[in-house]
């Protein structure tokens, strides 16, 4: 009987030393202004931590580099979050980096366990950001019904930069959500005229790789407000606008292509003077 109660007493305070979590009920959003429930994932011997930077509804995590030339390589892991199989999720974030003439660079991954240690998947290959917030998603669908944590993973290369991360969230879509648009360019007009040709390719795939019958609409957004709506674009047409800025400067430019499923949005930054193209940005 001794032996029994000593026993009952050795689990029940492996228990309490190691604490369950439930996991995350969808939608989940984080507006990174607290790092509570997040698992930071950082060498020991670098030093560093993430943390929470700006004040009031500005807030974001941050990590700084290592030094000038160390490759940064630092995790970020999600609360643990129940996946059903055959069902389809979307990630989605904000990302940016702190100086012009280190851009940062992150992908996002999923894990069994938040570690860089586990076996990690990679859902969004390497994204390369720069000074300004840009949306990034990525979508998915389990192969089984299982508690997984997704992450985002820092790789940005020396010189490096301060790399921050904001408006974190996890839903299930349908479906039939389609790709990002293709082919988004912008080009500017000569002569100090704040104007912008925006041009791209209506998606013809959806997310998990069937073909896209048919798009309700493409959203086309500057610095986060609305300017244009094509509607009922068909697949894999071509689409243009002219935008007429209000102001010069770096501009952030996003297209989001929707059907009754969802959408999944792309982006580029540029100006409305001086513009130079760039490549597509999620």
């Amino acid at each position: 009987m001794r032996r029994f109660f000593l026993t009952f007493l050795a689990l029940f305070a492996l228990l309490t030393y190691f604490p369950t979590f439930e996991a995350e009920t969808l939608p989940y959003f984080n507006p990174c202004n607290s790092l509570d429930g997040m698992t930071p994932d950082v060498p020991s011997s670098q030093n560093r931590r993430w943390t929470v930077s700006g004040s009031g509804d500005f807030k974001s995590f941050t990590i700084a580099p290592h030094n000038s030339t160390t490759r940064q390589d630092a995790y970020l892991w999600l609360p643990v979050i129940k996946f059903e199989y055959e069902h389809c999720y979307r990630f989605a974030l904000d990302a940016r980096t702190l100086y012009s003439n280190a851009n940062g660079r992150f992908r996002i991954v999923m894990a069994t366990a938040p570690s860089r240690n586990n076996t990690v998947k990679e859902l969004l290959p390497a994204e390369e950001v720069g000074t300004m917030f840009v949306p990034a998603d990525c979508y998915f669908t389990p192969e089984e019904t299982q508690e997984l944590y997704l992450g985002i993973h820092v790789t940005s290369p020396g010189p490096a930069s301060n790399f921050y991360v904001d408006n974190l969230l996890v839903e299930e879509v349908q479906a039939n959500v389609p790709t990002k648009v293709s082919d988004f360019k912008a080009t500017s007009h000569n002569g100090g005229i704040k104007r912008v040709d925006l041009t791209m390719t209506a998606p013809g795939k959806n997310v998990l790789g069937g073909t896209t019958r048919s798009i309700s609409k493409i959203e086309l957004y500057s610095d986060g407000e609305l300017i244009h709506t094509f509607t009922s674009p068909k697949p894999n047409s071509q689409q243009s606008f002219t935008y007429e800025g209000s102001g010069s400067g770096t501009h952030l430019f996003t297209a989001r292509a929707f059907t009754s499923g969802g959408s999944w949005g792309g982006g580029l930054r540029g100006r409305t003077r001086g513009f130079r193209n760039s490549r597509p940005r999620l």
